[in-house]
Formats: structure tokens, C-alpha cells, sequence
């Protein structure tokens, strides 16, 4: 009886052998042969749907503001915001890069004109991240130290948290109270890059400059006289700091306020922005521009620099032809095998922006540039005289702590934001250093980061020879490496399975509206400051 069980088992067990023989490879074939199927349920699963960028309107309430977006455009171009006259918006943010930095690490004032490859200049701390799609962000920079309260970019009914030297969470929210230059406008101020735009203009690095009107309200390492800069002009002066529109504190007594007023005072004393601004805003008639409005001009023109129509959006849309075969087997491994989906999440919150919005340690080789300050009787123009004006943290100022330089927490050492990847091989630099100049190279390092991090070296991998003299540690900053990401190493993509992923990431999240072509037609051949506008590399 026993033998006779034992037999029917075999048979049994054979049985269901011969079928899987037969049938599963037709149901692996079946799905090998279906990609479109496997990818729209991978996409369903993640909340994709390929509409974010129709859904503009609906998310502003409003259609976009013709008139105020091309007020945006000519202050984006404009060196009327920073105090030093040799720097604007599109000095970090180039037409010919998705609106992004063209450096590893930045450059603002001190430059020589150029913006691109050429551009030299005093570095700041970190890549400049680019301005299209941050219409979507409910957090912004690359800590996240600029955010909506209501964790929504197009809600400020709760206000905006930015840091403390700025205002905190005390001035940026309905009912603060206000001094000339910096007050809450909840009519105009309704979405957080109206509140973004009041900050760059505030920034020493970016586009104060260090010509104090009183040497002791700098760093004594970055103090010089008003000279003449790039834009044939003469630098202007910082002011002294004031106490913030809720006193000191709860605000900080800070410069931004008094750079801010400055800055204003000039938009006021111009009849030509005068006009333009009370064409859209009456009240602004007389010289009363107020920085709500210039900040909500500068909104504008970004949120008409929307692009999020990649090839994924329009084949999620039900187009699919839209995508290659490549860049679907690429986008599966994204959403399935890789999961990298995990950090780059495209539902929810991002926005279908590819972030989560939150900061993680990537283990990513720290750079520095040459040296900090202006050599004593040194020439600000003279990147040997300046080759820095942030001081780097770390024993020997060769690091860049990251999140914990906002929190004062050790634990958010070397934490830094997901980047978006929509476009993001329209970047000429990749991570918040810029430490790879190839998406390919910068992919790889990210995708297997303990084996190749022993092998980086900033001069193999394309950086300016200004960042290759100084490195930060390795070790210690590989020592917090998110586990994700040792996960993701572990894996071992194949070559065959890298080439599909890199395809998919660098075409597959490329709206062609983000190109050059397009965007360096907004680059206006003058402004209404009469300043020189900034040439532009890689524009016509």
C-alpha cells in the first residue's frame, strides 16, 4: 500500500513537472512578449499617470498670467536683483541647461559675464539645482531648508518654513507682520516659489557680493571695496542688518531684510518696472512695487517653465509607441527590479517629479574648490585671488555636511535631497557637487557606490581643475550610505540591464520642450535696468 502511495506521488509530481514544462514557459513568454502590459500595471501600482503638467491650471486655480509671466522673464535675466550688478537668476540658472547651473559648484558674483563652461568666478558651496518643474515642489534647495508648511507648493494658508537667518517660520505666513520690502501677501504670495523668489537677491554668494557699505557687516576674508564688475557697472554696497519684521527675536537680526529693502528701492527708482508692474498690479503706480509682486513675477515665468511631457508621461497617458523598447525594459527595472522608485517616487507628494522630497546619504565624493576668501590686496575678478567664498565644514574645510548644516544635527550629516529626474540629462554636472560630468558615470557610481567610491577621482570624471586640488573623506561619508542603496549595489546590474536603465532615465524623463532650442529663446537682448545681460554658452 505504502509502494503504491510513493508510486502515485511520483506520478503525481511528474504530472505537474510535464505541465509547468508546457505552460509556464508560454506564460513567461507571454509576459516577455507583453512589456506594455508589465509596464502600465507598474505604473498603476506607483500612482503614475502622466498628467502633472495639465494639471497646472486646476493645482493654481487660475490660468497663467501672460503679462506677469513675461515681467518674470525680463527680472529672471535681469541684474537689477543683485546688489553686486553682475549677477542674476539665469547666472546659476542657464537657458541652455534645463534652466539649471552649469558648474559643479556654482558661481555667483565676481563672475566674468559668461554662463556656461567658461564661466569663472569665486565657487559658492554647492550646484545650483535646476528651476524647471519647481512650480510642483512642496520643498525646495538642495537640503530641503525652503518648504510649504501644508507639505502642498501650491498652498500657503499655513505659510512657508524657510531658515531662521530668514525668517524662520515666523515671517513668511498669513498675518506676520511686515516691514518695508518683506511682508506676507497672501493675494499674491499663494504658491512657495512666490515666497522662493524673495531669497536669491538676499544671498552674499549668489547676488549681494561682499562690497559692504561697513567692512565689519562681512567675513573679513570676503570684504572688498565696490569695484567694477562684469556688467561694465559698479558694484554696489551691502547694507548694515536690521532686526526682522517680528523683532529679534523671534526673527533674526540679519542682512537679508536691509538687501532686500535695497534692492527694492532700486526696482522702485526704475520707471520702466514701474509700469510694468502696475499695468498688472494698479496699486504699484507712484514707485510702491512691493517684493510680493516682484516674487510673484518670478513665479510666474517659472511655472510657464513647465516641462513634464517626457516620453513615460505620454505613454502612461495610453500612447505606447511613445517609449522605445529599451527605455520600457529600462523603466520596468526602475519600477520593479532596481526599485529605485523607492527615493524617486512619482506619486503623491513629488508630484510625478521622480523625489521624494526627503534627504538621504548617497555616499557622493566630496570636491571643494582650491581655497575660501580674497587673498589680502588680492583682485576679486582673479579666481586665484578668490577661488572660494563659502568656508567648508570638516577639520580641513573640505566638507559639506549637508542637512546638518540647517538642523544642527549630527545624525543629518551628509544628508542631502533626491534629486528630480525629470530632464536630468539636460545637467551638465550631477549630484549636489557636481562631482561627474557624465549621466552615465554619475548612474553607475549610484547604482554600485561601495565598489566604485574607492576608484573616483574628480579629474577622471570631468570637473574643473579649480575642484580637483581638494577632497573631503570618503570613508566617513560612505559609512552612513543609505541602505537602500548598498541593497541596490548588491544587485549587480548586468551591462546589458545598465544601458536599458540609463536609456530610460536619460530619454525616457526628457520633455523636448526643456531644450535648448526652446529655452534659450527667452533669453531678452536687454533688460529694463539698461545692465548688461549675461552671455549665454550653448544659446545661439
Amino acid at each position: 500500500m505504502e509502494e503504491q502511495c510513493n508510486r502515485l506521488q511520483r506520478i503525481w509530481a511528474l504530472t505537474i513537472m510535464a505541465i509547468a514544462g508546457v505552460f509556464l514557459p508560454f506564460a513567461y513568454a507571454d509576459d516577455a512578449a507583453d512589456p506594455d502590459r508589465r509596464l502600465a500595471e507598474a505604473l498603476a501600482r506607483a500612482g503614475f499617470t502622466g498628467t502633472i503638467q495639465a494639471s497646472l491650471p486646476n493645482r493654481l486655480g487660475r490660468p497663467l498670467h501672460p503679462a506677469l509671466v513675461e515681467l518674470g522673464r525680463l527680472v529672471f535675466f535681469d541684474n537689477i536683483l543683485g546688489l553686486h550688478n553682475d549677477n542674476a537668476c539665469a547666472g546659476c540658472h542657464s537657458p541652455a541647461t534645463g534652466f539649471g547651473d552649469t558648474q559643479s559648484i556654482a558661481i555667483g558674483t565676481d563672475n566674468n559675464g559668461l554662463v556656461g563652461p567658461d564661466r569663472t568666478g569665486p565657487r559658492n558651496q554647492r550646484r545650483a539645482p535646476m528651476t524647471v518643474n519647481t512650480g510642483f515642489y512642496p520643498r525646495m534647495m538642495l537640503n530641503l531648508r525652503f518648504a510649504s508648511i501644508a507639505h502642498n507648493a501650491f498652498d500657503l494658508s499655513e505659510g512657508a518654513r524657510v531658515p531662521f537667518a530668514v525668517g524662520g517660520t515666523t515671517v513668511w505666513r498669513p498675518g506676520s507682520a511686515c516691514i518695508y520690502g518683506t511682508c506676507f501677501d497672501p493675494v499674491k504670495m499663494t504658491t512657495l516659489l512666490t515666497v522662493q523668489g524673495h531669497l536669491p537677491p538676499t544671498e552674499t554668494v549668489e547676488m549681494g557680493g561682499f562690497s559692504a557699505e561697513h567692512p565689519g557687516d562681512v567675513d573679513p576674508n570676503l570684504y572688498h571695496p565696490p569695484h567694477l564688475v562684469s556688467s561694465g557697472a559698479i558694484a554696489d554696497t551691502v547694507p548694515g542688518p536690521i532686526p526682522g519684521p517680528n523683532g529679534s527675536p523671534p526673527d533674526s537680526t540679519d542682512t537679508s531684510y536691509s538687501m532686500r529693502q535695497k534692492v527694492l528701492d532700486r526696482f522702485n527708482a526704475n520707471l520702466t518696472y514701474i509700469a510694468k508692474f502696475a499695468a498688472i498690479y494698479p496699486e504699484a503706480a507712484g514707485g510702491q512695487v512691493t517684493f510680493a509682486m516682484i516674487g510673484a513675477a518670478l513665479a510666474e515665468f517659472q511655472m510657464s517653465t513647465s516641462f513634464a511631457n517626457a516620453p513615460l508621461d505620454r505613454f502612461a497617458r495610453g500612447d505606447r509607441r511613445a517609449m522605445t523598447p529599451q527605455q520600457k525594459r529600462g523603466a520596468l527595472l526602475f519600477f520593479e527590479k532596481a526599485q529605485c522608485v523607492a527615493c524617486h517616487t512619482g506619486a503623491g507628494e513629488s508630484n510625478e517629479m521622480f523625489t521624494d522630497f526627503d534627504n538621504h546619504v548617497a555616499g557622493i565624493p566630496q570636491i571643494a574648490p582650491k581655497g575660501f576668501g580674497l587673498q589680502p590686496g588680492g583682485n576679486p575678478l582673479n579666481p586665484d585671488d578668490f577661488p572660494g567664498n563659502v568656508r567648508f565644514a570638516g577639520p580641513q574645510e573640505d566638507e559639506d555636511f549637508g542637512l546638518e548644516e540647517l538642523t544642527g544635527d549630527p545624525v543629518d550629516r551628509y544628508r542631502f535631497r533626491t534629486s528630480p529626474l525629470r530632464n536630468v540629462a539636460l545637467q551638465p554636472t550631477f549630484f549636489h557637487n557636481g562631482a561627474f560630468t557624465e549621466l552615465a558615470d554619475a548612474l553607475h557610481y549610484h547604482v554600485d557606490t561601495l565598489r566604485m567610491a574607492p576608484t573616483y577621482h574628480p579629474t577622471a570624471a570631468g570637473v574643473d581643475a579649480d575642484l580637483t586640488v581638494r577632497r573631503g573623506p570618503s570613508s566617513p561619508v560612505l559609512q552612513r550610505l543609505d541602505p537602500r542603496l548598498v541593497a541596490l549595489g548588491n544587485l549587480r546590474l548586468n551591462g546589458h540591464e545598465f544601458a536599458d536603465l540609463l536609456a530610460f532615465v536619460r530619454d525616457g524623463l526628457l520633455d523636448p520642450g526643456a531644450l535648448p532650442a526652446n529655452l534659450c529663446q527667452q533669453i531678452p537682448p536687454t533688460v529694463p535696468s539698461g545692465l548688461q545681460v549675461l552671455t549665454f554658452q550653448g544659446c545661439p
